[in-house]
């Protein structure tokens, strides 16, 4: 099942939130492997803490700013880009996706930047693609490092990555249209979004509690 750029959009929910996630997901085949369970084990470790010591909260309203808040806030413990949508192809056949990219501080304290492979960031991508009609949901994560290059976040020109999928803007200063580009073994999006209202902010201008 692949979907490329000749879906059309049929809707589209786009929104970003600066608060402490809690994520969680069903394996829908084969029982992991000791080993991977052991990561995933690690990796929960790391994401259950609810510490938050060092980090600003996200308590109050505050004033938002686009493009500039579509791109990253490292002072914050945790964000999320996270992007869902309906589709036809074009023989009229329905699917639904999603694709989330997490972004998450291990310290709030950034490291001396004497190398690149320093960093205490950490990221996360969830991809999944709903195919209606043939009954079947497809389920894709990728885990990494915001070094080297393999995944970030950056406002201007607005991109945020994790290794080849990414969610970023069209062009240079193109803030209404990004393109959406996810791939892996089942699924495939390559999407051209063009914004059609103003921005839409969650909760009380914007903010929208997720954790007590």
């Amino acid at each position: 099942m692949r979907i490329g750029t000749g879906a059309r959009i049929a809707t589209l929910s786009l929104f970003w939130v600066n608060f402490v996630f809690v994520s969680g997901q069903q394996a829908l085949a084969a029982v992991p492997s000791p080993d991977a369970r052991a990561d995933r084990s690690e990796l929960a470790t790391l994401l259950g803490n609810d510490s938050n010591e060092g980090f600003p909260g996200a308590v109050e309203p505050r004033a938002f700013v686009f493009p500039q808040d579509h791109g990253p806030h490292p002072e914050f413990r945790n964000e999320w880009w996270y992007l869902t949508g309906n589709l036809d192809d074009e023989r009229g056949r329905r699917f639904g996706f999603e694709l989330t990219i997490f972004r998450f501080a291990v310290t709030p304290d950034r490291p001396p930047a004497d190398s690149n492979w320093r960093t205490n960031q950490v990221y996360i991508a969830h991809f999944a693609v709903t195919d209606v009609a043939g009954e079947r949901f497809v389920v894709a994560e990728r885990f990494s490092r915001g070094a080297l290059g393999l995944a970030g976040a950056q406002a201007e020109p607005f991109r945020v990555w994790i290794n080849d999928w990414s969610i970023a803007a069209a062009g240079a200063g193109a803030a209404e249209q990004w393109r959406l580009s996810a791939a892996d073994d089942e699924i495939a999006l390559d999407l051209m979004l063009t914004a059609q209202k103003p921005v839409v902010l969650n909760g009380q201008d914007g903010l929208s509690q997720k954790s007590a």
